[in-house]
């Protein structure tokens, strides 16, 4: 669905960002998706990133010991493929080499400073 909007839009659907929220809990074993230990959310989620094309993925948490564990066990193994090859996920590399500047409404911009800040209501 997203890929077709792209393209109707005129757009190249490996330009769109895709972010996943991960609802979930961690736990000794594994109870259904995102229901246990850290890797096998890295196991569930690995594929939308290098399948999917998901960059960036957020804890949807308010536990401070979830999101610790998310982001020492889980974050730095869905990006450990990136790292070893010195890029980024696909989609994000592809974004950076056809990446054009964005135009911003002006109602948008700030007034008050010189520094590109925006503001969003």
């Amino acid at each position: 669905m997203i890929d077709e909007a792209a393209v109707e839009a005129g757009c190249d659907p490996r330009e769109i960002r895709r972010l996943y929220d991960s609802p979930g809990t961690f736990g000794p074993t594994r109870r259904g998706y995102l229901q246990g230990p850290p890797e096998q959310w890295v196991d569930e989620l690995l594929p939308l990133a290098t399948e999917r094309g998901v960059s960036g993925f957020t804890l949807v948490s308010d536990d401070p010991s979830a999101i610790e564990r998310y982001g020492r066990e889980v974050a730095p193994a869905l990006a450990k493929p990136w790292h070893a090859s010195g890029a980024g996920p696909p989609a994000l590399e592809t974004r950076r080499r056809s990446a054009r500047p964005l135009s911003i409404p002006g109602d948008l911009v700030c007034d008050n400073c010189d520094n590109g800040c925006h503001k969003y209501g």
